[in-house]
């Protein structure tokens, strides 16, 4: 498997993207999304994570072939796409993404990236959904 490349497919050497190569738990697509060296490294240090102040955090990845969605729930139902970023494309808030607060989501990107949602719930759940 290759050790370097500008693509998914230069990365990966040809193994599937839900493929787990190292079998840490981490997808061969969701690892190169996130940054892992090669198929082959652990990237289960780079996952995202949840803040203490409920900010979902993951690190700002260079990766231009990818769509990245960091989606909220309030009910592990419904999924909102609150914060995107289309391949070769920066990180924006979207306005679409369907949720009834919206509005109250921020975002910072500096050497990761930081979506908050500033509405006063009972409970929110996070996740990361990358794609080709």
């Amino acid at each position: 498997k290759s050790i370097t490349g500008s693509s998914y497919a230069d990365w990966s050497g040809g193994a599937s993207a839900s493929e787990d190569t190292n079998n840490d738990g981490v997808p061969n697509l969701l690892a190169y999304a996130i940054g892992s060296f090669t198929p082959a490294s652990g990237a289960a240090s780079e996952l995202p994570r949840i803040d203490p102040d409920g900010s979902f955090t993951l690190g700002d990845s260079s990766k231009t072939d990818v769509l990245y969605e960091i989606r909220l729930s309030e009910d592990l139902v419904s999924w909102y796409p609150v914060a995107i970023k289309s391949p070769g494309g920066n990180w924006l808030l979207n306005p679409f993404s369907g949720y009834a607060h919206q509005a109250n989501i921020t975002l910072s990107v500096s050497s990761a990236v930081s979506v908050r949602d500033n509405t006063v719930a009972p409970r929110k759940f996070w996740r990361l959904r990358v794609a080709q």
